[in-house]
């Protein structure tokens, strides 16, 4: 029997000292009890690995979002 190297004891591949992974996105963005259940009650989603492979999906097929950090009325009109 022989070991893929997927299965090795150490990562194959390269982690530098500033990755973050999805995973770790609650513990490491937000400490604050408070801040976190705001996150979650908004944005959960974005700590699923089923929204990231979709997102990744529609890329590939040429769909890109339009994420705006404001709502409509209070955007600069162009």
């Amino acid at each position: 029997m022989y070991l893929t190297i997927e299965m090795a004891a150490e990562p194959w591949y390269s982690i530098g000292p500033k990755d973050i992974f999805p995973e770790e996105f609650l513990p490491f963005l937000f400490g604050k009890p408070k801040l976190r259940k705001l996150f979650l009650r908004h944005h959960a989603n974005l700590l699923d690995v089923n929204y990231w492979k979709s997102v990744q999906r529609d890329i590939f097929n040429g769909n890109y979002s339009h994420v705006f950090p404001y709502s409509k009325e209070i955007r600069f009109n162009q």
